[in-house]
């Protein structure tokens, strides 16, 4: 970790700046699951809506 390669003065600010990122980070990752979790959802729905359909659209890649 970079942390150990700077003087103990600077320990503090490189330790907050670390928890900060490490936060918006974590903000960013539950963001995209609750994402891929709403497409999951999406597709399901639009298959039960479509359905036949969906038979005469995937050749073409839709």
């Amino acid at each position: 970790m970079f942390v150990h390669t700077v003087s103990h003065r600077s320990l503090a600010c490189i330790q907050e700046l670390e928890e900060k990122r490490k936060e918006k980070a974590k903000v960013s990752y539950d963001r995209r699951k609750q994402l891929a979790k709403l497409r999951v959802k999406a597709e399901k729905a639009a298959e039960e809506k479509l359905g036949t359909q969906l038979e005469i659209l995937a050749p073409i890649k839709y």
